[in-house]
């Protein structure tokens, strides 16, 4: 599996036949009807477990067209069809999901197990997660100034 379909994985609760069902977070959320994340090997895409089927096909084979070749911050180049087919779309988020720059610094963070005991250290700004600590193990920290600026934890079951 890649990096990228973990990705998926991790975002997304997904049924028996990969459909999406919900967002992978404490209180769920609802999942959109339409996901495609493209990487430069290949045009990832997923769809809500009440989409048609010939709706997923349709759009599938758009997917399968995408120039994986096109920097990560260009939108779909078949954008226009995938909303066309969608029809009556509430919300489009778009962007990358991380870049990197050439030259990257050279990494000097503690990285810190998390548990009940450690939770303090989740800080402003992962203070709402404190509640998943339990239910992540193991969970993770990227640890700078005595407070965590990068979380990993275990997906719900």
């Amino acid at each position: 599996m890649s990096l990228a379909e973990s990705r998926v994985g991790a975002l997304f609760r997904h049924n028996a036949r990969g459909r999406l069902v919900e967002v992978n977070q404490r209180d769920g959320g609802i999942a959109p009807r339409f996901f495609l994340m493209r990487t430069g090997e290949s045009a990832i895409v997923r769809f809500r477990q009440d989409v048609p089927d010939d709706l997923a096909a349709r759009l599938t084979e758009l997917c399968a067209a995408e120039r994986l070749s096109d920097p990560p911050s260009e939108r779909p180049a078949h954008e226009c069809e995938y909303l066309h087919a969608l029809a009556r779309t509430e919300r489009v988020w778009a962007g990358p999901a991380f870049t990197f720059p050439d030259d990257l610094p050279v990494f000097t963070a503690a990285i810190a197990a998390i548990d009940e005991q450690s939770a303090g250290l989740l800080g402003d700004g992962f203070g709402d997660w404190v509640a998943d600590v339990p239910r992540r193990q193991p969970f993770a920290a990227v640890i700078e100034e005595g407070r965590a600026v990068s979380i990993c934890g275990r997906l719900y079951t």
